[in-house]
């Protein structure tokens, strides 16, 4: 209703709505950058090698492909106050049986029921942001989003071996999780309802929406963009390379470099610590500047770069610097990326599932950066295998090229145009 009433302010019960959804989403990030860290105390326990634990760490990645748009769409059915907290708990209980297994079938179960839950983290957020926060800062509000995405993985690369040192190990940390996934879901029911009581909620869709959506679904809405579709097919191309980084990048500077295990963590753990800076600084620097397409565009050609460079480096301060900056260009775009769907004139329901397309095309670039990688790594070697994958980001770049731009210059000339012609 606050975009119904074009309210300009957030109201502080949403602000801990949000802040409870951040929260169950840097969870989540935690473990997956964590994962890492984890795998030697997991192939102890276990006994078995490294191809059998890269399995069981890429199926949350595929399950995701699979079950993002099916998951996004039921909660897109179902009242925010339930959806997400059930989304919260199935989380939850993938991270509890993950912790309590005896058994490598355990393990794959495990991961793929809390793959399943982290599927609707980011997309069903969609819902509360279109009801309660104005149009005008929804890019600031994706810029936070997407600034606690990378805390969590800060979280899992420098400061895991902390962590498992505290808790006593990979048990105890999904365990953890489990029990402040549990507490977010508590928190955002009673909170919901406090917002629901003093500002409750109406349709997210007028009559003529719901018309025209008994004659197209949310789903084939979205798709009928074509900046949609350039998207979801651009943006495996940054993340195959990125989720690369951080899987095999460690082993190569300490196999290729020489650097030990704390210097290589110490060069990709600044990685995400400039990525959230990014996040906070792309919608003032778009906004100041009125940037838009070819901040998406130039930044694809610039990591294609960066990360070709970064396989150069031989001395620990210099490579720092490198992976600082890789990091900060990153996630420059990544805000003004998920903030386009909501000026395509979709229906709300419609936004969301575009959301959804878009993380399901996150999630197949990090299942193919892993396991395509790993078979170019294994046939020509780490130098060869990474530095192959380095031009990806190009095939982002490009497909942005063909995007409209929505930089409020540009919208302005289009409506401009359409209104006189």
């Amino acid at each position: 209703m606050a975009q119904n009433k074009t309210k300009s302010k957030i109201s502080g019960d949403v602000w801990i709505l949000l802040w409870v959804g951040w929260l169950a989403i840097a969870l989540s990030q935690i473990l997956t950058f964590g994962y890492g860290m984890m795998v030697p105390g997991i192939m102890e326990d276990f006994a078995t090698d490294y191809d059998t634990i890269g399995a069981v760490g890429a199926i949350a990645s595929w399950v995701a492909v699979v079950a993002n748009i099916p998951v996004t769409a039921m909660a897109a059915r179902s009242n925010p106050k339930y959806s997400l907290p059930a989304i919260y708990l199935v989380f939850a209980l993938g991270c509890l049986l993950f912790s309590l297994a005896d058994n490598l079938p355990m393990l794959y179960i495990g991961r793929m029921i809390a793959g399943a839950g982290a599927t609707g983290l980011v997309s069903c957020m969609v819902v509360i942001k279109i009801r309660r926060v104005p149009a005008e800062k929804m890019v600031e509000i994706n810029g936070i989003e997407n600034f606690v995405q990378p805390l969590g993985q800060t979280c899992g690369t420098l400061l895991m071996a902390q962590i498992l040192a505290l808790l006593g190990g990979w048990r105890a940390v999904y365990q953890g999780i489990c029990v402040l996934m549990v507490l977010c879901a508590g928190l955002w029911i009673l909170f919901y309802t406090k917002v629901n009581r003093r500002d409750p909620d109406v349709p997210l869709q007028s009559r003529k929406q719901e018309a025209a959506g008994r004659e197209k679904s949310p789903l084939l809405q979205a798709l009928s963009q074509r900046t949609v579709i350039l998207y979801a097919l651009a943006y495996p191309g940054t993340i195959i390379i990125w989720i690369g980084f951080f899987y095999y990048f460690p082993s190569y500077f300490m196999s290729e470099r020489g650097f030990t295990d704390v210097q290589a963590g110490l060069a990709t753990g600044l990685f995400p610590v400039f990525s959230a800076i990014a996040s906070i600084v792309s919608p003032k620097l778009s906004k100041k500047l009125d940037v838009n397409k070819s901040v998406l565009v130039g930044s694809g050609v610039a990591l294609a770069v960066l990360y070709f460079v970064i396989l150069q480096i031989s001395s620990l301060p210099l490579l720092c610097l490198v992976s600082a900056f890789t990091g900060f260009v990153s996630y420059l775009p990544v805000p003004l990326y998920f903030t386009n769907v909501y000026k395509l004139g979709l229906p709300p329901k419609a936004v969301q599932m575009a959301t959804s397309v878009l993380l399901t095309m996150v999630s197949l670039g990090s299942a193919l950066g892993s396991s395509v990688i790993g078979k170019l790594i294994t046939q020509y070697g780490l130098y060869t295998g990474l530095a192959v994958c380095c031009a990806t980001p190009l095939w982002y770049s490009l497909l942005c090229l063909f995007t409209p731009d929505y930089s409020a210059k540009a919208m302005a000339k289009r409506a401009s145009l359409k209104s006189s012609s």
